[in-house]
């Protein structure tokens, strides 16, 4: 078996090009400069204090959704280039385009395996960043036509304005149309852009959207599947945080105090904003090994904090909801000082995935991301500014702000939605890589280099390899981990989880080799 699952990745991997990608740069300016207005004349950190001061402490959810993603100043509404060198962070597309070329690895095996649909096939890339990826992804399935020619369209689920015009440039030929979109929840039908992606990744149909849910279900026979790919896209997703009590679970809220004063008791008349201590920085979590370099630090002239966590002296809408949705949470209620962090939009937005796939038994979610392989993340809510951890009150809007992603919790609650799925994973990305030919991969473009007289370039190509799969602080391959949601199948492994490329694996069997 695992001579028949070398062999069949060895005539995947010999289909791609030996040769790097060109590099196209987007005109990320233009786009930043397209929307004046979303640079608030009023700091986002002063909008943030007022509506504290008005309303009492806020839920580090609500925090986040404000950090991030605000109009008057959030951090992907607003800063042009928030990934690569040049930003706050580097993300694995970025490093390498052996990265999604092996991805596409995946998506063919996986297509092979559920019986190589010839039409209706989607891809959906959740939180695609500047379009790197999927750029990497369409070139190299540009080598497997017949599940080229089954790609429908592709998704971009896209929040910020300003990303998008970055992807769009990255990926489409000529400027993008406007037109109404479906919506799955029934309300009206909201606006999404369309284009075309440049002939030598397809000339395949490109739609954007804010929201999953406006990426319409498939349904019926005609159904190819979706093939989602989440590549740090859940670490963004707000989250809540609880301790354990004895009085029961007590939400962590974020609490606004003068920086000159000294932080007092922030307990108020309403239970969803009173506390009972007074407001404290979160320790500062390890740092994913691909978002900064091995130091942990602030910049050299810190900008004066206001926030901080306090935790709420009595119950809330959502300590009284969140920690009872899992036994992960409850086995833990007893047990006064743990904490645990929930992401509601991402159990949300697993129950969605689950059921798009169970409902067909097509397609495929790979999610891969950052935080522990079994344990409830605790104290992970971290900031990263300029490549260094930071507060995630430091500077909000010119932070970015993430936490560990719950494995364990979604791989439970895909499970929950539907009984036409299986999961697999979470494994180290350096495994998953590595399963997935990566070495191999590598070895392909240094000899492509050396045949073009550049041998030299082969070292970097070394490399980023050992970024991508290396442990300790330099590389990603532990800190990261993959996991996949597929068909329902008798629990027949995908290829990067311990799996064989389905198709080409049979057609090796007949032939008895």
């Amino acid at each position: 078996m695992n001579r028949i699952r070398t062999r069949a990745l060895a005539v995947l991997q010999s289909r791609l090009p030996a040769t790097p990608r060109t590099p196209r740069t987007p005109s990320i300016l233009r786009y930043y400069s397209e929307k004046p207005s979303w640079q608030s004349k009023i700091p986002l950190s002063a909008q943030l204090a007022a509506i504290i001061d008005a309303t009492g402490p806020l839920s580090i959810g609500t925090y986040m959704r404000h950090t991030l993603l605000s109009s008057s100043g959030g951090y992907y509404t607003t800063s042009p280039t928030p990934f690569g060198a040049g930003g706050d962070f580097i993300t694995s597309p970025e490093i390498s385009q052996m990265f999604g070329e092996v991805l596409a690895v995946f998506l063919v095996a996986e297509w092979m395996q559920q019986g190589r649909p010839v039409a209706g096939v989607e891809l959906v890339e959740l939180g695609p960043g500047k379009g790197t990826l999927m750029g990497d992804v369409l070139r190299a399935l540009q080598r497997f036509p017949e599940m080229t020619r089954a790609v429908e369209r592709v998704w971009m689920v896209e929040a910020s304005e300003g990303l998008r015009g970055v992807q769009r440039e990255r990926l489409c030929e000529a400027e993008v149309a406007q037109g109404k979109g479906e919506d799955e929840v029934g309300k009206e039908a909201e606006e999404v852009m369309t284009g075309r992606t440049r002939k030598e990744l397809g000339g395949i149909e490109v739609r954007w959207v804010d929201m999953l849910r406006q990426v319409p279900h498939q349904e019926g026979e005609s159904a190819g599947g979706q093939f989602v790919v989440a590549h740090e896209f859940f670490d963004a997703l707000p989250i809540h945080a609880f301790e354990a009590t004895a009085e029961g679970w007590r939400e962590l809220m974020v609490a606004h105090y003068p920086p000159a004063s000294k932080p007092t008791d922030s307990a108020t008349d309403s239970p969803e904003s009173s506390s009972s201590s007074s407001p404290s920085t979160p320790s500062t979590p390890s740092t994913p090994a691909d978002s900064s370099s091995a130091s942990t630090t602030t910049p050299n002239t810190p900008e004066p904090e206001i926030f901080g966590l306090t935790r709420a002296a009595a119950p809330t809408r959502y300590s009284r909801l969140l920690p009872t949705l899992s036994p992960r949470f409850t086995a833990l209620q007893n047990t006064p000082g743990s904490i645990i962090e929930i992401s509601p939009e991402s159990l949300t937005t697993i129950d969605d995935l689950s059921k798009r796939i169970g409902n067909t038994r097509r397609g495929a979610a790979l999610i891969i991301d950052y935080g522990p392989a079994t344990a409830v993340p605790a104290n992970s809510l971290r900031g990263i500014r300029g490549h260094r951890t930071v507060s995630p009150f430091h500077a909000p809007g010119a932070t970015d702000v993430s936490a560990d992603v719950d494995f364990g919790t979604l791989a439970e609650r895909a499970l929950h939605a539907s009984e036409g799925v299986e999961v697999h994973g979470p494994v180290p990305q350096g495994v998953f890589l590595g399963l997935l030919g990566l070495r191999e991969r590598m070895m392909r473009i240094i000899e492509g280099l050396a045949a073009k007289g550049e041998e030299g370039k082969g070292d970097l190509v070394k490399t980023q390899y050992r970024r991508l799969t290396g442990g300790g602080e330099a590389g990603m391959g532990e800190v990261y981990k993959a996991m996949a949601i597929v068909p329902e199948r008798g629990g027949v492994r995908p290829v990067g989880f311990g799996g064989s490329v389905g198709g080409v694996g049979r057609e090796e069997k007949k032939e008895g080799r």
